[in-house]
């Protein structure tokens, strides 16, 4: 037990009152025997027993009142660390204050956010004259709302009402460790901080975690106390993510969009509907039928009428939180294919430049741009140009050109790969370093063998047949008499494979980029493999598939609201006129922003040219100028985990605070309708009993008046 007021348990020297005026009043009477009261001697000494224990509970009673009304005044309580320091310490605040987007949803007493400002604001009403505070919004944890804390009550208030619901999603554990060391700054003996929350346990911290061991982020003394204003899960369906399978990239060729949506709620929801949009204008509209919790996805086909960057988004019709129905997304679609051949001589290359100029001529939608130089002309001013590079008879580059193709792939590039006629198996160091197994020779008897299994599916394929014509009949099998090919691991995906089983045409993944594989030369010493019709349209077919890769890429990194803008120099090659520098950055809203560039090394070893930007704050599509031409452009979407309704229990946020040092007795959960300013006092003083002890006070002055009356009557 602790007192608030210990000052006042001087006043207990009172308690001495009612025995000093006992004894003064107790006077020696003098005795004077009277031989007829003898027979009355036993009945007085009966009496005078009784008058005695009387005035020894009078004597009692009188001195407990005045004890137990200075212990009242003293105010005791059963917890707390205040009370050596008389009624009230200087105190540091920090008011973590979420106002991330769930925080826009409401309950019957309003707004989350506006419960959590108005009970910000009865925090700062709190504060005495010497206390100070510190807000700390979710949404400015990279720049931080206030450096240091403020006695200003006016700029405090200013601060918290001043608060709006932010896209940017950050969790509590990230802003105790920021918020603790704007408090160790603080010279105040008490630290208190205040966490107001919608009770988010995606808030709390971040979903799927680790757990560390404990820190001690706080000093032993500080106390938490924790309101979060949802007690229920929220009506809600969302869209998570969106991808675009691989696929072909051209003009007026079909494209799926798959979304992947889910209903976070807790009840089922029947045929929601959802709606694919293309720049400004609706297409398509889909629904779907989901149970609590459920995950389900749609796939929206769409033709683009015209290249360039394709922007659209998903939206989902309206429900109670309104931020995640709508998920942008960007599809690059080439208007030019730059492929740069790579060979040693004509031998190597001549069929390859001769069914790429067929397949321009036959098609309408793309165009292939041939760029043949020798392996001594390869650079990397070549391999930003190129969104393909064919390797056709080409057994060494140099060291410094393998790094080169290292770089390339890494960052998205592609490579198709034609073996040369006179191989050894020393040959082709440079495709090994991307994890490739050795390649080994099979000779086949003469006429020789033709193709065995045909991986149908695969996006290569896609559109080569006609409608209702059997594809297996449609592919025409070259007689192959020797192959070079590499042993099947789990990093090597066969695609076409021979009657014997060996892989005629395989890929292989690195980095972001894809290699792409015949077994065969693109001669006809091994086989008549270029002599085929299967020749043109597969090899045109590769380089709009390798080519799309290289975009898709682009979209596989994930923006959302609140992060850096990073990007590599591979993924703005497109630019005409081949300027990757002074490049800006316009938001939705048309801002103008710059962008600065530095080089890092990548887990493979690789250089890289990073562009980076400031933190990312408006959702929707972000465009990468340089001049007037646009070079890149990256959706900016709402975080899922934003949209993930399961509440923090009572042992997930005690667990979560004690990882930051904080100990379970100085962590107070707020109840929901409980009043603030009690929960504040007993969280800082205790529980106070000043209350019973002048109960007490007044039982015993009842009871004290009742025994004297029992006097005055007898």
């Amino acid at each position: 037990m602790t007192f608030l007021n210990p000052f006042v348990l001087f006043g207990l020297a009172a308690a001495a009152i009612p025995i000093l005026i006992h004894l003064l009043n107790k006077r020696k009477l003098r005795t004077i025997e009277f031989s007829t009261l003898t027979f009355l001697k036993e009945l007085q000494k009966n009496k005078m027993r009784k008058i005695t224990v009387r005035q020894w509970l009078l004597l009692l009673l009188r001195t407990l009142v005045i004890i137990f009304l200075v212990l009242a005044f003293s105010r005791p309580a059963l917890k707390g660390n205040l009370g050596t320091l008389g009624s009230h310490a200087k105190t540091s605040l920090l008011i973590i204050l979420d106002n991330t987007a769930s925080m826009d949803l409401h309950s019957e007493r309003g707004k989350f956010l506006d419960q959590a400002k108005e009970q910000a604001l009865q925090i700062v009403s709190l504060m005495e004259e010497n206390d100070d505070a510190i807000i700390l919004r979710l949404s400015d944890l990279q720049s931080l709302t206030m450096e240091t804390a403020s006695h200003d009550r006016q700029k405090l208030q200013s601060l918290i009402q001043e608060t709006s619901v932010s896209v940017v999603h950050r969790t509590i554990d990230v802003a105790l460790r920021s918020g603790s060391t704007l408090l160790q700054r603080s010279k105040n003996i008490n630290k208190e901080v205040y966490i107001l929350t919608d009770g988010q346990l995606s808030t709390l911290h971040s979903v799927g975690r680790e757990r560390k061991k404990k820190e001690q982020v706080f000093e032993p003394n500080v106390k938490l106390l924790y309101t979060q204003f949802k007690s229920t899960l929220q009506n809600n369906i969302g869209v998570e993510r969106i991808s675009i399978p691989p696929t072909l990239l051209q003009r007026n060729r079909p494209v799926v969009v798959a979304a992947v949506v889910k209903n976070f709620g807790s009840t089922r929801v029947e045929n929601h509907l959802a709606s694919l949009s293309i720049g400004a204008t609706r297409i398509m509209q889909k629904s779907i039928s989901l149970d609590g919790g459920e995950t389900g996805t749609l796939e929206f086909t769409f033709t683009p009428t015209r290249t360039g960057f394709i922007t659209g988004s998903i939206r989902l019709e309206d429900d109670e939180f309104e931020m995640d129905n709508v998920h942008y997304f960007s599809l690059p679609i080439p208007d030019n294919i730059s492929v740069t051949l790579v060979s040693t001589d004509e031998t190597h290359a001549r069929y390859i430049s001769t069914a790429l100029n067929i397949a321009n001529t036959l098609s309408s939608t793309s165009f292939i741009t041939v760029n043949r130089i020798t392996p001594g002309q390869l650079s990397t001013t070549v391999a930003r140009a190129s969104d393909v590079i064919i390797l056709s008879g080409v057994k060494n580059i140099s060291d410094r050109q393998q790094q080169l193709l290292k770089t390339y792939v890494s960052d998205g590039g592609s490579i198709l790969f034609f073996p040369s006629t006179d191989s050894l198996f020393s040959d082709y160091g440079y495709v090994h370093q991307f994890s490739i197994p050795e390649f080994r020779k099979n000779v086949m008897k003469p006429p020789g063998t033709q193709f065995g299994t045909i991986d149908i599916q695969f996006p290569i394929f896609s559109g080569m047949f006609d409608p209702g014509q059997s594809k297996n009949q449609a592919i025409e099998s070259p007689d192959v008499l020797r192959t070079l090919s590499v042993n099947l691991t789990p990093a090597v995906r066969p695609i076409i494979s021979l009657s014997t089983g060996v892989p005629f045409l395989w890929m292989a993944e690195y980095g972001n980029g894809k290699i792409l594989s015949f077994s065969v030369p693109a001669t006809t010493e091994w086989s008549n493999f270029p002599l085929k019709g299967i020749f043109v349209p597969l090899l045109n077919q590769s380089m709009i598939y390798l080519a799309s890769q290289g975009q898709l890429e682009t979209d596989k990194r994930i923006y959302n609201a609140g992060d850096d803008v990073e990007f590599t120099s591979q993924q703005i090659k497109k630019s005409k006129n081949g300027a990757q520098v002074n490049l800006r950055l316009i938001d939705p809203e048309n801002r103008i922003s710059s962008l600065r560039t530095f080089s890092k090394m990548s887990p493979n070893g690789v250089t890289q040219t990073i562009y980076t930007g400031e933190p990312l704050f408006n959702l929707g599509h972000h465009y990468v100028v340089a001049d007037r031409e646009t070079v890149f452009t990256f959706p900016v979407n709402l975080k899922s985990d934003e949209s993930e309704s399961i509440l923090a229990e009572h042992d997930d946020v005690v667990s979560s605070f004690e990882q930051a040092g904080i100990r379970s007795s100085a962590i107070t959960i707020m109840e929901p309708g409980s009043s603030l300013r009690e929960t504040v006092f007993q969280s800082r003083f205790g529980i106070e009993l000043w209350r019973y002890f002048a109960l007490l006070a007044v039982l015993c002055a009842v009871i004290e008046m009742i025994v004297a009356r029992e006097k005055k009557g007898s």
